[in-house]
């Protein structure tokens, strides 16, 4: 297992002309999973990293590009298969 910080970077939030915002931000010092309890600890990381992505989408809501062609992936039925998998 490494032993290093993560570091997010929530980059190219277009901010109009030749300007873009790029932030750098520091998340843990390390993660490391309970090997007992490993589930309940990627799902506390995931919801972590969901809080800060949320932070960053509050800033510029329409400033996202999804680089998958989500919508010709029948994404109606990729979000039951989410929501039933639990």
């Amino acid at each position: 297992m490494m032993h290093c910080p993560v570091i997010f970077v929530f980059f190219g939030l277009y901010r109009g002309g030749n300007r873009y915002e790029f932030a750098f931000e520091h998340f843990a010092d390390e993660i490391v999973l309970d090997r007992d309890r490993r589930a309940e600890s990627v799902r506390r990381w995931a919801q972590q990293y969901a809080k800060r992505l949320e932070h960053y989408v509050h800033l510029a809501p329409y400033n996202w590009f999804n680089f998958l062609p989500f919508w010709e992936l029948g994404s109606r039925a990729l979000v039951l298969e989410v929501r039933t998998n639990r």
